[in-house]
């Protein structure tokens, strides 16, 4: 099976009414983060108006990325290494935190962009099962590229975790997790070709989420 994202279904249109939402939506989670954690200081609204701007995208563009893509393509052999090295970040996070921290106490830093009692646990939960999703639909769904090679839309799903980690960590530490994530970026890119959809990526990405919310979590109650 191979697998083309919707990338391929940009040029559908011959009257270019899908040249504004193919030029925006690499901008959504950009301008989602500096409206929503720059200005107002709200991760939910960061994260929701992240996730209302693609799907307006999507549905400017003519696309339907589906759940048929997330459930596409798994290989155990892919999928158990890219799941293990997800798991993995947590680890790192909870014992470089407080040597790279802006503020080594978490639970302050959540508080700050408005992540406590009730309002933090459905942030976890929503991160964990909604988050992974989008981001694998969008970034290796709609904005796919075929090539295997590092592309630029690697760099861009990357970029805009630099302003969301500037405002919590050291920018050094910040600009090496950037070169992490668009190496994994490219990594789930590939595996998408060579699997034939994204449950690898997808899996993989949950992982990583999870293991960072968990990481949050443990940095909180030490």
């Amino acid at each position: 099976m191979t697998y083309r994202g919707t990338a391929s279904d940009w040029s559908d249109r011959s009257d270019g009414s899908d040249r504004l939402p193919r030029l925006l939506a690499p901008a959504v989670p950009y301008a989602a983060v500096l409206i929503g954690l720059c200005a107002l200081e709200s991760a939910w609204a960061a994260v929701l108006i992240y996730h209302a701007g693609v799907v307006a995208i999507w549905l400017a563009a003519g696309r339907r990325p589906g759940v048929r893509q997330l459930l596409a393509g798994f290989r155990a052999s892919a999928a158990v290494p890219l799941v293990l090295a997800g798991l993995a970040v947590g680890p790192i996070v909870y014992f470089a935190w407080p040597h790279v921290a802006l503020d080594p106490q978490m639970g302050a830093v959540l508080s700050r962009f408005g992540l406590h009692g009730f309002p933090l646990a459905a942030f976890a939960v929503y991160s964990a099962v909604v988050n992974p999703a989008f981001e694998e639909l969008h970034w290796r769904g709609v904005l796919f590229t075929e090539t295997r090679r590092p592309a630029p839309v690697d760099a861009l799903f990357a970029g805009y975790h630099v302003i969301v980690l500037a405002l919590v960590v050291e920018w050094p530490v910040a600009l090496a997790a950037a070169i992490t994530l668009a190496t994994a970026a490219w990594i789930w890119r590939v595996l998408a070709v060579r699997c034939g959809g994204l449950a690898v990526p997808y899996l993989s990405h949950l992982a990583a989420d999870l293991a960072v919310i968990g990481a949050a979590w443990a940095l909180m109650a030490r």
